[in-house]
């Protein structure tokens, strides 16, 4: 029982995290966004553009989509849903992410078997290539399971606004 408690903790503790990273980075991306256009709103609407897009999905099933395993297969987002899922959108360029993907591959160590690890790289071909992302994850030795987003399809559908910088 305490160790199904630790779980749920765990699992609160890394929905946190990504929201949090997520928000952060949001937020700095809408208050330069705005400083560059210098529009003006309405206070009803600047509250509705304070929430990331992605928290249109809580409390929803998780979007259909599809990312491609480091074997080239297509790897459909219903194969996920046997287990609680940690959906992660990473970059191997992002400072942030580098800081982070120690602590999930710790986590994936203790609880990949309870947990399903879905680490998506943004493979977007100019910052991220295949190449780069496999040479960083050899590099630094992680053995959580990743898949590659081609074209950002997976982070559209997710509604991934942005990998943090």
């Amino acid at each position: 029982m305490k160790g199904y408690r630790n779980l749920i903790i765990l699992v609160v503790a890394l929905i946190a995290i990504v929201a949090g990273t997520g928000y952060i980075f949001y937020s700095s991306h809408q208050a330069a966004e705005k400083a560059s256009q210098k529009t003006t709103s309405t206070a009803s609407s600047e509250t509705e553009e304070s929430l990331p897009a992605v928290m249109g999905l809580l409390n929803k099933n998780l979007p259909e989509f599809d990312v491609t395993d480091i074997k080239g297969q297509s790897v459909s987002s219903t194969q996920f849903a046997n287990k609680p899922t940690l959906i992660v959108e990473w970059g191997s360029w992002c400072p942030r992410y580098q800081q982070m993907l120690p602590i999930i591959e710790e986590m994936y160590k203790k609880h990949g078997n309870e947990i399903e690890f879905v680490l998506i790289n943004a493979t977007d071909n100019d910052r991220e290539t295949k190449e780069s992302a496999q040479k960083y994850v050899k590099e630094e030795g992680y053995t959580f399971p990743y898949y590659f987003d081609n074209e950002l399809s997976a982070a559209a559908k997710l509604q991934v606004e942005a990998v943090p910088l």
